[in-house]
């Protein structure tokens, strides 16, 4: 997770200060490239933050998300308003600092993000006192079935699948 993450923010980050640092015009290929490299790498995140906050919030992972969605979108509709407000007259100094500043955010959400992240369900996500698969399918004590594990199996020949029984076949002579 933190890799898949660090490769999408700091890798962003690295191309986003490098483009503000170069020299404008020079060439537009290069340009495109050095703007497009950072789109790219974000596609990382997809295994980096969005898993983590699934991993941390278990079988509450659908509300989580919703909530981590809703303040991308918010962003996302943030940067609609701030972007044209810091480049009014869309200057390369202004664009400049719009790549310094999403460089910036960039490598400290990231850091932040390798201090706290962690793939264990958090305290409120973990399930004591739930009903059990064996109590919901079977309306059991889980105590009472018997774990596949410590029944004997063997493969049937003819159709090559395991089979659980009481005892294993006897062999043919």
């Amino acid at each position: 997770m933190k890799m898949f993450n660090s490769c999408a923010l700091l890798g962003s980050s690295i191309f986003f200060i490098i483009l503000a640092c170069s020299n404008p015009g020079n060439s537009k290929v290069l340009d495109v490239i050095l703007l497009s490299i950072p789109m790219a790498l974000l596609g990382f995140s997809s295994g980096g933050y969005s898993k983590c906050a699934v991993m941390v919030s278990g079988q509450y992972s659908p509300f989580v998300m919703s909530i981590v969605q809703i303040i991308a979108c918010a962003s996302l509709m943030a940067g609609s308003f701030l972007v044209p407000a810091l480049t009014p007259s869309d200057t390369f100094a202004e664009w400049q600092r719009v790549f310094m500043i999403y460089g910036a955010v960039l490598a400290i959400t990231n850091t932040i993000f390798i201090v706290f992240a962690r793939a264990q369900p958090a305290k409120w996500a973990q399930q004591q006192g739930d009903l059990t698969l064996a109590e919901v399918v079977i309306g059991t004590d889980p105590k009472d079935v018997i774990s596949i594990s410590q029944t004997p199996r063997w493969i049937d020949p003819e159709s090559a699948l395991p089979r659980i029984t009481d005892e294993l076949p006897k062999p043919e002579d």
